[in-house]
């Protein structure tokens, strides 16, 4: 009996090495897969964080281009503004220049009539 107990105890102790030695293998196989996913998890976090810097940077960019942009409008509204009124400024330098050249023909015309008369002449 204490042979077939040494012999039962013998291959209880091989089937319990090689439980060892498979469970040894899964978690040598678990921490290398733990390994590469941590390694994997660290670059994708890092790809997230670079990312989020670009869109952080985008939309200061895009803040900084409207404020740009809303400056732009404003001065060419007010350049509009300033073209109308020089538009009025000159068409009433225009209108003004009109009436002085009429004038200026009606005086010459009225000098001429009196030069003509003053020297004895008709002027019609």
């Amino acid at each position: 009996m204490s042979q077939i107990s040494v012999t039962t105890f013998h291959a209880s102790s091989t089937v319990l090495e090689q439980i060892v030695t498979k469970l040894k293998n899964a978690a040598m196989i678990w921490t290398t897969s733990f390994e590469k996913q941590g390694q994997e998890l660290a670059s994708v976090t890092e790809r997230h964080s670079s990312l989020q810097r670009e869109l952080d940077q985008s939309q200061s960019d895009r803040s900084s281009l409207r404020e740009q942009l809303e400056r732009a409008n404003a001065e060419t509204q007010g350049l509009e503004v300033r073209c109308g009124t020089l538009s009025q400024e000159l068409a009433d330098v225009l209108a003004t220049k009109q009436q002085a050249d009429h004038a200026g023909q009606d005086a010459a015309v009225k000098i001429a009539k009196e030069r003509i008369e003053s020297a004895g002449g008709s002027a019609r």
